[in-house]
Order: C-alpha cells, then sequence, then structure tokens
C-alpha cells in the first residue's frame, strides 16, 4: 500500500515540475511534445492506474488520494462511472467503456468519452438522492469534482501562466486517451449472455481480456489480471489471479 500512497506527492512533483519548465524555459518543439507526451504517459500509466487500485478500498483516505490523483488527469468523474457504472454493466450494451466487436478505437473514443461522463452524473444524482441529502451540496462529487479541478487549474495559472494551464490540458489529454485505449483492449468484443429471466449473465473470467507478462504486471500493479478483478473487485492487486 506504501507504493500507492506515495504516488500523489510523486505526482503532483512530476506535474509541477513540468508545469515550471514549460513557463520558465525555452523549449522547441519537439522538446514540448515530448514533455508533453512523457508526463502524460506517466500521468495515464502511473497516476490513473493507481487510482484505479484506490478508488476500489474501502477508506476514505485511500479513496481521497484516488480523487486527487484522477484530478491530475481531469477526469475525476472516472471515479464514479468506473466503480458504480463499469463494473456492474461491463460487457453489455450499457457500458461505454467495453469495446463492441468491429468497433473501432475512433468510434469508441467520443462513445466511451462522453458516455462516461453522462453516466456518471446519472450515478452520482442517484446515490445523492437515495442518500436523502440537498442536491449540489459539497457531499456530492457533481459539485465537488469540478471546484477542486478549477482550484488545481487556478493554481496552475499562477505559477505557470496560460503556458503552464496549456501544459497540463495537453498531459492530462494523453493521459485520458491512454486510459480509454486501455479500457478498448481490455473488454473488447466481450459480451455477457442475456438470459431468459431479462438478467445479463454474471461477469466471469470469460468477460475480460489478461495478459500474463511479469515486468508489465509489476510496473502497473497488476492491472493485466483484469477478468480477476472484474470477478472480485474489492481484491487488493497483490493477490489478483491470472
Amino acid at each position: 500500500d506504501l507504493a500507492l500512497w506515495v504516488w500523489l506527492p510523486v505526482q503532483v512533483g512530476l506535474v509541477g515540475w513540468g508545469i515550471w519548465t514549460v513557463a520558465h524555459r525555452s523549449l522547441g518543439l519537439l522538446e514540448l511534445l515530448g514533455l508533453v507526451l512523457s508526463v502524460g504517459i506517466s500521468t495515464g500509466a502511473g497516476a490513473i492506474n493507481v487510482a484505479h487500485e484506490l478508488m476500489h478500498r474501502r477508506g476514505r483516505f485511500e479513496r481521497g488520494l484516488a480523487e486527487l490523483l484522477m484530478t491530475s488527469a481531469g477526469y475525476t468523474h472516472f471515479c464514479i462511472e468506473h466503480v458504480r457504472g463499469h463494473h456492474k454493466h461491463v460487457a453489455t450494451p450499457a457500458d461505454p467503456a467495453s469495446a463492441r466487436l468491429g468497433e473501432s478505437l475512433f468510434a469508441f473514443l467520443p462513445r466511451t468519452l462522453i458516455g462516461g461522463l453522462v453516466s456518471a452524473w446519472r450515478l452520482e444524482g442517484w446515490r445523492v438522492a437515495s442518500a436523502g441529502r440537498g442536491r449540489l451540496g459539497l457531499g456530492d462529487r457533481r459539485l465537488r469534482y469540478p471546484l477542486v479541478l478549477a482550484a488545481a487549474v487556478v493554481a496552475i495559472g499562477l505559477v505557470g501562466g496560460i503556458r503552464g494551464v496549456a501544459f497540463f490540458a495537453a498531459q492530462a489529454a494523453v493521459a485520458v486517451i491512454l486510459l480509454e485505449i486501455i479500457n478498448y483492449v481490455e473488454h473488447y468484443g466481450l459480451e455477457r449472455r442475456l438470459l431468459t429471466t431479462g438478467r445479463f449473465e454474471l461477469v466471469s473470467s470469460q468477460h475480460s481480456w489478461n495478459a500474463a507478462h511479469r515486468l508489465t504486471n509489476w510496473y502497473l500493479f497488476n492491472l493485466q489480471r483484469h477478468a480477476d478483478h472484474h470477478c472480485r473487485p474489492g481484491r487488493r492487486y497483490p493477490y489478483l489471479r491470472h
């Protein structure tokens, strides 16, 4: 768990260094492109991946870390949609993050980007209503997430100006696209059968693609043991099985 917890200060330091570099150094076009891509890939493969592990935890501390890590990618609604939407509807037509057989990546991306946001808004609205809370309070993540992101952007603007804000947005876009490419691969073409009861069959190991490569699983906290994660979302990453 310590490796997960320390990722937030590392991520803040990395993105902060990138913002400072863009704002205060004269970079060529290739240098700027390289910086955006390298920080963005680190955010996508590192920060978002760690956040994915932490958003499934029950403790507020770890879920809070997940939200802050997702803020560094400007994609905090993923904490709602992934846990409460994707895991429920995976490998069905109701899941915007499950790529259909024959669907191209370019057709998948707008569907999952827009569909995930709409689903997260709807799911959080239902959660707030069922809890009997007033709408758009700080307990409502539809308000809290944009406010935290706006505060981060203001802070970035004060430190790095418009160039710093543009860099933050660009590396976040790279991270989000990487995340959705991973989503595209993880369930591509897999479907759960619709039963005669009108419900879909339970999620099983055949509804996710796996990869058993040792080095990348070490780096990605066993993300590629994805079928076991979907069968048992509460199982922590060291114990996921192939």
